[in-house]
């Protein structure tokens, strides 16, 4: 396994910072499911109903690690470490 570099997080820090699939969260008013997880760019998907009428059109929002502060799950601990 290579080391990250000098101020750079590694997959498994990435990974405890990150919601696991399936989880139900808030993100910035819009309410919805994470639905993939990437460790290795430190993004993960969130799946928003826009459109709540038309359950074929739902929207994917894409979220960075550096605004995962802005994620709040809808049940369960909402504290963060």
């Amino acid at each position: 396994m290579v080391d990250p570099i000098p101020g750079q997080q590694s997959d498994q820090e990435l990974e405890t910072q990150m919601y696991p699939v399936g989880t139900e969260v808030i993100y910035k008013e819009h309410r919805g499911v994470i639905v993939f997880v990437d460790p290795a760019t430190g993004t993960c998907s969130i799946c928003i109903k826009e459109f709540p009428n038309q359950p074929s059109r739902q929207v994917r929002l894409v979220v960075s690690i550096h605004d995962m502060e802005h994620i709040v799950p809808v049940i369960g601990n909402h504290s963060r470490s």
